[in-house]
This record gives C-alpha cells, structure tokens and sequence, in this order.
C-alpha cells in the first residue's frame, strides 16, 4: 500500500530533493509528480517553491562540514540574454530554510550555465559565454567574477566573449580546477581540457593551461534508470513503490 507523505526525510544523503526536483521536470506538472512521487501536491511545491518559471539545466550539491545545499544553474536563450545565474537550497531534512531559494545573479552576463563545481575559493561555474566563473557566496553582496581576457582560455570572437566551457571539475581538495570544452560543428578550436591552480580569491590571477590535446568523439550511455557514480557510493533506499 502507497501511503500519501507530506514529507519524506531524506537522511543522510539528501538526494530526495533532487529526485523530486527531476520528477516535477519529467512530468512538466507538480501534480503528476506529486502521484509518482507519493507525496501531496503541498509537499513538493513546498521543496521547490520559485523555480517554476526557471529553466533548470544544471544541479549539483555542495557540502562543507554538516551543511549542504543545492545549487542549480539555469539555461539562457541564445544571443545577448545575460542569464539569471545561479540558485541555492539548502537541504535541511525536513525542515524548510529560512531563505528558501537563494538568488545569485549579481554580475552574471555569461548566459547559460553549463556546470557547477566547488573548490577551496567558492562556487566555479562553466558557461556559455564568460568562460569560467567564481563566486565567493559567503561575502556580503556576492558577485560572480569574469576571468581575465589572458586567462588562457580559449576567445570566441574579438568582443572577449569566451568559448563555451561544457563541463567543469575541481579536485576533493579544491586546489585544481579543470575545464572541458567540447566544441560544436561551430566552434572547431579551442577542443580539450583545461587546468588551473587556485589562486584564491584574486580570480584575476588565474592562469588556465591546455592540459589535453586529444579530442574524442566516442560516446557513453547509459539506461535512464542507471545511476553513474566515480568511486564507491552507498545508498540507502528511502522508498519503494508497490511492486518493489
């Protein structure tokens, strides 16, 4: 028998949120989510209240000591749209942040957001058209910062306007940062990986190198029902539908 929860605790993985989140995107409605989910249609409004005229692409966590949130990064439409930047929640189990969704678009002009990682200096995000960029959100007023034009990654056009960065990663002990631009059939140079040290929080002093020089085409996919990790990850099973 499927019970109607009105709120599921999800620890100690905070994942739920993210199910959720997917179900409502899947669905295109809170209330067929809502059936799938098990949940009322109250409980996930309330998980995600004011995202619903966002255009979400881009999730990842970020955990530093007990705390953790959930940012996610939003699409631009093409041209001169500078973007809304970047969101957070934090995951608190069963209790609702005081802030609800925090806002972070102060200094955003870079369009769409293609990914999101966290190092040693704050939140670093790959984007459409501003390159790499870094966010310290515990300072007052927190801005997002634009790498130089002599960063070293690659120029789309003589406007400044940087190559689209497609993925992007740091390592556990935030102090590298790596940038994969992939390319599209129009944009053929500037393919590979590229790293930097972190400099802190003169964003301005960032140098990024070309770290790979082989472009591979091959591609990897997997069912929607699997779920890709690195390393060893346990998972705790925090509900079953009737036939499970």
């Amino acid at each position: 028998m499927r019970y109607m929860n009105e709120f599921l605790a999800t620890a100690p993985f905070d994942l739920y949120e993210l199910f959720l989140f997917r179900l409502v995107v899947q669905e295109g409605s809170f209330t067929r989510a809502a059936q799938r989910a098990g949940l009322t249609q109250s409980a996930i409004t309330r998980q995600i209240q004011g995202m619903e005229d966002l255009d979400v692409r881009v999730l990842a966590v970020q955990y530093q000591g007990p705390r953790s949130w959930l940012w996610a990064g939003t699409f631009a439409l093409s041209g001169d749209d500078p973007g809304k930047g970047c969101y957070r929640w934090e995951l608190r189990g069963d209790e609702d942040p005081v802030a609800g969704w925090e806002t972070f678009n102060a200094n955003w002009k870079a369009g769409s957001c293609h990914g999101l990682t966290f190092s040693a200096s704050g939140v670093l995000a790959a984007t459409h058209r501003g390159g790499v960029l870094l966010l310290d959100p515990t300072k007052q007023n927190p801005q997002w910062q634009s790498p130089d034009i002599n960063s070293g990654l690659p120029l789309r056009d003589r406007t400044g306007r940087f190559v689209t960065i497609d993925c992007i990663a740091a390592n556990p002990a935030g102090t590298m940062v790596l940038a994969g631009i992939a390319g599209n059939d129009d944009q053929s140079t500037g393919r590979g990986i590229y790293r930097a040290p972190d400099q802190g929080a003169n964003f301005a002093a960032w140098k990024f190198a070309l770290s790979s020089t082989s472009h591979f085409t091959d591609k990897v996919t997997l069912p929607e029902t699997w779920l890709f990790t690195s390393g060893a990850h346990e998972i705790t099973v925090v509900s079953e539908d009737d036939a499970g």
